[in-house]
């Protein structure tokens, strides 16, 4: 499951870096938000894992 919530994000911020939404202040405080989330996850997961 985290890998798809973790997937999801990843295409998300692809979509808003790219085409209509690049130059939108809301979509980069979105991105912004993005990568330390799936960041802590993906953290989160390994320690788990491990």
């Amino acid at each position: 499951m985290l890998a798809t919530v973790t997937g999801w994000l990843a295409d998300l911020d692809t979509q808003l870096a790219d085409g209509k939404h690049h130059d939108s202040a809301l979509a980069a405080g979105i991105r912004h938000q993005i990568q330390p989330f799936t960041d802590a996850a993906l953290s989160s997961h390994a320690r788990e894992a491990g």
